[in-house]
Order: structure tokens, then C-alpha cells, then sequence
């Protein structure tokens, strides 16, 4: 009987212990979960988390009032598709829980404001995941001071080609009246027309990159890659016909993506490789590379090639390389701008390698869709 005794006890020690255990896991775990909601209610942006089946598990204030205040949801059924209806997100929810990989969209109109959305798997400490964090950034007002800068920009673009044109209009008529004309100022009337020209032609560049700018959605089709080079080619040859311009591409393919946008990008790369390159012969190769979600399009030159400190500042607006061999080479440093931006817009991803004396490659990788 004493030792059955003992046995009890002990067994009544063992379940007392237990249970405190269990009591301090009870308060660490809610513990846990307040530090849980303090940190998400710390982010200003929407943030919450939902599980493999699109259940919204965790959320902010933030979220609640973004996504939830004028919704009649009920809060044990606050699956995503009930709360958000745009079909490209959801897509996105179903390729993270799919693929466990970070997936992003950008630029998501939704109840009038904008939205940068990342979606990234939580790990538990087996390398699984059945939960899923998604940060909602509020973009609306960078959207909106962008929208004001290149309504700014494209505004004083299109009121200064007008006086413009007018002043390169008369100075040609008393250029043209040569009899009436003093000597003296023929050479005054031609800078000033000249002038007029690479001004008129900075604020068309202008232009073209506040546009490009605005597009917050591009119409892509699938058009021939090649086709497009041919009409870039024949276009730059009568501008520059004193050059022999070979283009050698490896073979005939398509692509996805804005048309009118990519005759913008390859007219501005194909021009910069002829108007910097001494050469009689311009040589430009273009060849193409296919994987499972990307399209890698690599252009190289026979150009004299760009020092290596000043390769990270050529895709900045205005900025020219400044180089003895590009001395008298005229040139508004907006081109390589204009065609980062196209491939910003098509999100995409555009690289340059370059050695002085050896010519310039530029590799521009896009995704398939």
C-alpha cells in the first residue's frame, strides 16, 4: 500500500507539473501572438496573412479599413476571392501557395488608390510553409507627385516647341532671303537654326519619356522581332548615309510586348551604337536566348566601347559619357533613358558590358508573358 501511495503521488506531482508547463506555453503563445499583433500594427501599409486554402488568417487595422470597411464579410469566411476581385492578384495568392516562391505585382489600382503587393512564403523551421505574408504598399501619393512631375515635364515640353518652331521658322526666312541679307549674320541665323534643332529635338525626347512615364498599362501583342529590326535599320540609313550598317541577327523570333514601344527602344540603341562608332562599317549582332519564363535579347556593337566607372550612370537622364572620342558628337543623354524605362514598363531587366576598344553589349531580359 506504501508504495502504490508513493506511485500516486508521484503520478500527481508529474500531472501538477504538466499542467504549470502547459499554463506557461498558454502565456508564452499569447505572449507571442500580442507581440504578433503590436508588430503588425506597427506597419503603417496593409499587411496580413492567410493559409494554402486562401483563408485571411492575421491582419492590421490598416488592412481592415483598406480592404474590409464598406465589405459584408463574414469573419469566419474571409477567403481573398471574397475580398479582393481582382483576377491578376488572386492568380498571384494561387502561384505563391503553388510555386512557395516570392511573387510581386505592381501598380494595382484598387478602391481608387495604388498598390505594390508582395506575397512571400513564412518558413517554419522543417523548411515547409502553409502560411503566406502579404505587404500592401500604398503607393498613391508617389503615384500622384509622378503624375504632377511629367504632366509638369510633358506640359512645358508642348509649350516650348511652339516658340520654338517659330523662331527656327523665321531665322530660315531670312536665311533663305539671301540677297536682303547681311553677310555678317549668316552665321548667327544658322546656329540659331541649328540650336533650335537639338532643343526641338531634346523636348521630342522629352516628351516621348513623360509619356512613357504615364503608362501605368501597355497594350502586348506578339510581333515579329525580326520585322521590327529591318524597319528600325531602314529608317537610321537614311539618317546616317554615309555609314554601312550591317545588323546580323542570329534568327528569326517573337516576342511579347508593345510594339510601337519597342521600335522607341531599338531606334534609340541602334542609333547610339552608329553616332558614337568612328567606323565606316557598323557592325551590330543580335542574338536571343529562350528559357522557361525569360527572353534574353543580347545586342552587341563594334563601337569604340565605354570606360567601366561610367557604365552604372548611362541609363541616367541627360548623362553623357564623357570621353575625347565623343567631343562634337551631339546628343541630349535622354536615349539609353527612354529605353530603360520601356523595359521598366514591360518588367523587364537591362544590363550593359563594355570594354574601351572592344564595343558594347547590351543584354535585356524580358519575361516571356
Amino acid at each position: 500500500m506504501f508504495y502504490k501511495k508513493n506511485e500516486w503521488d508521484l503520478l500527481n506531482e508529474i500531472l501538477l507539473l504538466t499542467e504549470e508547463n502547459l499554463l506557461i506555453q498558454k502565456e508564452n503563445l499569447l505572449l507571442e501572438k500580442h507581440h504578433a499583433h503590436i508588430l503588425l500594427e506597427s506597419i503603417l501599409d496593409p499587411i496580413f496573412t492567410f493559409d494554402n486554402f486562401l483563408n485571411c488568417i492575421q491582419k492590421n487595422s490598416s488592412f481592415q479599413k483598406s480592404f474590409l470597411l464598406n465589405q459584408n464579410i463574414n469573419p469566419k469566411e474571409q477567403k481573398l476571392w471574397n475580398i479582393f476581385k481582382e483576377n491578376e492578384l488572386i492568380q498571384k495568392f494561387k502561384k505563391v501557395v503553388e510555386d512557395n516562391k516570392i511573387q510581386t505585382l505592381n501598380n494595382l489600382i484598387i478602391n481608387n488608390r495604388y498598390y505594390n503587393f508582395t506575397i512571400t512564403p513564412v518558413y517554419t523551421h522543417t523548411n515547409n510553409s502553409n502560411q503566406y505574408l502579404c505587404i500592401c504598399h500604398d503607393i498613391t501619393e508617389l503615384v500622384l507627385i509622378n503624375k504632377l512631375r511629367v504632366d509638369f515635364v510633358a506640359n512645358i515640353s508642348h509649350e516650348v516647341r511652339t516658340p520654338l518652331t517659330s523662331i527656327k521658322g523665321f531665322s530660315q526666312l531670312l536665311q533663305n532671303a539671301k540677297k536682303s541679307t547681311d553677310s555678317d549674320i549668316e552665321l548667327p541665323l544658322s546656329r540659331i537654326i541649328y540650336n533650335c534643332e537639338k532643343l526641338e529635338d531634346m523636348f521630342n525626347r522629352l516628351l516621348k519619356l513623360s509619356i512613357i512615364e504615364s503608362q501605368f498599362s501597355i497594350t502586348k501583342i506578339m510581333f515579329s522581332f525580326d520585322k521590327l529590326i529591318k524597319l528600325v535599320k531602314s529608317n537610321l540609313a537614311t539618317k546616317y548615309p554615309q555609314k554601312e550598317i550591317k545588323i546580323e541577327l542570329d534568327s528569326e523570333f517573337e516576342i511579347f510586348g508593345d510594339e510601337l514601344l519597342f521600335d522607341q527602344l531599338l531606334t534609340n540603341l541602334i542609333d547610339n551604337s552608329i553616332k558614337y562608332n568612328s567606323n565606316k562599317d557598323i557592325i551590330i549582332k543580335i542574338e536571343h536566348e529562350l528559357s522557361l519564363d525569360f527572353i534574353k535579347i543580347i545586342i552587341t556593337d563594334n563601337g569604340p566601347g565605354i570606360d567601366k566607372d561610367q557604365l552604372g550612370r548611362i541609363f541616367e537622364r541627360f548623362y553623357r559619357v564623357n570621353k575625347p572620342a565623343y567631343e562634337g558628337i551631339e546628343g541630349s543623354g535622354l536615349g539609353l533613358s527612354i529605353v530603360k524605362h520601356i523595359i521598366n514598363k514591360h518588367n523587364g531587366q537591362i544590363n550593359v558590358e563594355s570594354e574601351l576598344g572592344q564595343g558594347s553589349r547590351f543584354i535585356i531580359q524580358l519575361p516571356l508573358k
